[in-house]
């Protein structure tokens, strides 16, 4: 038994390199087979446990918005808030918690951020971006092909979930 603090690996645990019982299932797409080989049952603050007990440091960070760690009662209390208030979190349509937020954050942040942007995914990040370089080259009498031509992306395994996206990331201005 490996056992300290933050870890508890039980003599008997054998790590499932098929995985064809577990990833992906039966109802999803094989694409998913890079997953990591353990599956999990809870989560808790950093760590992860599967059915048997055994624990290990959660390293996805990157995957998961669990920055606050998993099953945060802070967090968690204020979900079941706004669940309870007959309003689910928009982080597009105009609503109180929206603004709140967005102060709250502000207030939180350098003295030179003046604004935010409440986007969902890393192609919204790109949407948004593109279209200020749009905006900014709109307001400065500049030609969007010469403005984006020192735009520089990073290829990744993002999806691509919108035409303003492809456009930067195909380097085409349609």
């Amino acid at each position: 038994m490996i056992k300290t603090q933050n870890r508890l690996i039980r003599d008997d645990f054998v790590l499932d390199e098929d995985l064809t019982e577990i990833h992906p299932s039966k109802y999803e797409s094989d694409n998913l087979r890079s997953q990591l080989p353990i599956e999990w049952h809870k989560a808790k603050n950093f760590n992860v446990y599967d059915e048997k007990g055994n624990k290990w440091i959660d390293l996805t960070a990157g995957i998961f918005a669990t920055n606050t760690g998993h099953s945060n009662p802070v967090v968690n209390e204020a979900i079941k808030k706004q669940l309870d208030s007959d309003l689910s979190f928009s982080f597009l349509y105009p609503t109180k918690i929206r603004r709140e937020f967005a102060k709250t954050l502000l207030d939180a942040s350098p003295d030179h951020f003046e604004k935010v942007a409440i986007l969902n995914t890393g192609s919204e990040a790109t949407d948004i971006a593109y279209k200020a370089i749009k905006r900014w080259a709109r307001k400065n009498n500049k030609s969007i092909s010469s403005v984006t031509k020192e735009v520089i992306m990073v290829e990744s395994s993002a999806p691509i979930s919108s035409v303003e996206t492809l456009k930067v990331v195909n380097g085409q201005m349609w």
